[in-house]
């Protein structure tokens, strides 16, 4: 879908106003934030990662297996090749399956899958070039990894009961997920071995970019924050390369009612299951690398966003089912919406944020002067604690839009907080009893006692409601 196609579809939804704003960020090459800039000057490239020769000596103290599966329906071959390639040169690093739940109406995927398959036997009987018993040991590893499995379906039953086939078939500790016409970074699986080497960790996901049909240029990377529940309330941003421990995605499995969402709806539910218990969220690593590439053609939703509009409903349900179920929020507490961007929601608290959700200790919003921000919120990403927004004109949506987004914060801008009312009477007490208080200490307090701080997009609007 061209850029012209999409400016339309988004005039239509959205009215000149937001749409002119939105071409003009677009075009500005000066009034960004900084991560604005840098996804700007990216240059993906398919093979290299500066990290990989000194990764690659790591002497790894945890053994995985890990299941890769594929849902696959009328897949170009090529690109169906070049997914078996980028599964396959994870061998280098780890023991891998690959499955394959096949829908199609045709045969071509398998046709594909038989001639691959029949090269990987070939090379699994080639003999390993060790002496004694290390070659042996050596050649009962390659007629095992990398395994393809697949399974031919009966019936196209929707992609979330299509890849519940393939998790079925699944032996390996951990699962990844992989749409049949994207790739790997060839050292994907390097990178999550040296995570797990750090943890044990249950959730693990990794930055992205999107290429072009051919796979021969890379553009607009998603560098993503650490864990942040609220900016994962607003748009499905774990997305790609996800791997999970298989007794958790075992358990939860995909839900078909949710297709289209189905991966967005299995991660707000593990992340509901993990953080239901004690020190959970410690159980979520993300890994600040470009690891998957993400297809976009005509057909794709990466593309051309509207060609599953039934997608981003299914979203909306899975966020206001996590909201149901894992923060026991009724209707009247939290109501969900599209944004004007598909794909992002908007959650509304009702009264209001402290009441419904009492583990919030304040909201902020930005500082704006000479209509730019100024002053603005912060969260740890790969460069330690990176201002939101500064530089930013205040019309402008920012990288991903969090800057219309809630999203959890580290730290927040002095000019523009509003205090949950207990802490405002801690504070209180505390300044009465002689110790005068800084805000930087205030801050502290909060977060020692264990609660969030939220960036609002309408903060100036809803302060008065707030207090």
């Amino acid at each position: 879908m061209s850029n012209l196609s999409k400016t339309i579809s988004y005039l239509k939804r959205n009215g000149i106003k937001s749409t002119c704003y939105e071409v003009a960020e677009r075009l500005d090459k000066i009034h960004l934030e900084k991560i604005q800039k840098k996804a700007a000057a990216y240059k993906g490239n398919r093979y290299f990662c500066e990290e990989k020769a000194g990764l690659n000596k790591a002497r790894f103290q945890k053994a995985f297996v890990f299941s890769i599966l594929v849902p696959a329906y009328e897949t170009n071959p090529i690109h169906l090749k070049e997914m078996l390639d980028s599964v396959t040169a994870q061998s280098e690093f780890a023991k891998v399956e690959l499955i394959v739940a096949d829908a199609s109406k045709s045969d071509k995927v398998e046709q594909v899958i038989k001639a691959y398959t029949g090269r990987l036997e070939e090379a699994k009987e080639t003999p390993a070039k060790l002496p004694g018993r290390k070659k042996e040991k050596k050649t009962e590893e390659i007629r095992k990894y990398p395994l393809i499995k697949y399974i031919r379906l009966k019936e196209n039953k929707g992609i979330s009961e299509n890849t519940n086939a393939a998790l079925a078939l699944a032996t390996g500790d951990y699962i990844g997920l992989l749409d049949h016409d994207d790739v790997l970074l060839s050292d994907a699986l390097l990178h999550v071995r040296c995570k797990l080497e750090e943890g044990e960790y249950e959730l693990l996901y990794s930055d992205e970019d999107k290429s072009d049909g051919e796979m021969a240029h890379f553009f607009e990377p998603h560098f993503k924050p650490d864990f942040n529940l609220d900016y994962l309330l607003s748009n499905n941003y774990i997305c790609h390369f996800l791997v999970m421990k298989a007794e958790l995605m075992k358990k939860l499995g995909f839900r078909r009612e949710y297709d289209g969402a189905q991966d967005y709806d299995l991660v707000l539910r593990a992340a509901g299951e993990l953080l239901l218990r004690e020190g959970g969220k410690d159980k979520i690593a993300h890994i600040p690398k470009v690891l998957y590439h993400w297809r976009c053609h005509e057909s794709s939703t990466a593309s051309n966003p509207e060609s599953k509009r039934y997608a981003y409903e299914a979203g909306k349900r899975a966020v206001e089912d996590f909201l149901r179920t894992y923060m026991k929020l009724g209707k009247e507490q939290a109501q969900v919406s599209h944004t004007s961007h598909l794909g992002f929601y908007k959650v509304t608290y009702s009264p209001n944020v402290f009441q419904a959700r009492p583990e919030v200790a304040a909201v902020c919003g930005r500082v704006i002067q000479k209509g730019k921000v100024t002053g603005g919120p912060a969260w740890h990403m790969e460069e330690g604690k990176l201002p939101l927004f500064t530089g930013l004109k205040a019309a402008y949506g920012g990288y991903m839009h969090r800057a219309e987004m809630i999203i959890q914060v580290d730290e927040m801008p002095k000019q523009a907080v509003c205090w949950n009312k207990k802490y405002r009477k801690l504070f209180k007490k505390l300044e009465t009893e002689g110790k005068r208080l800084s805000f930087q200490e205030k801050q502290q307090i909060a977060r020692g006692k264990g609660d969030i701080f939220l960036y609002v997009p309408d903060f100036w609007q809803s302060v008065n409601q707030i207090k």
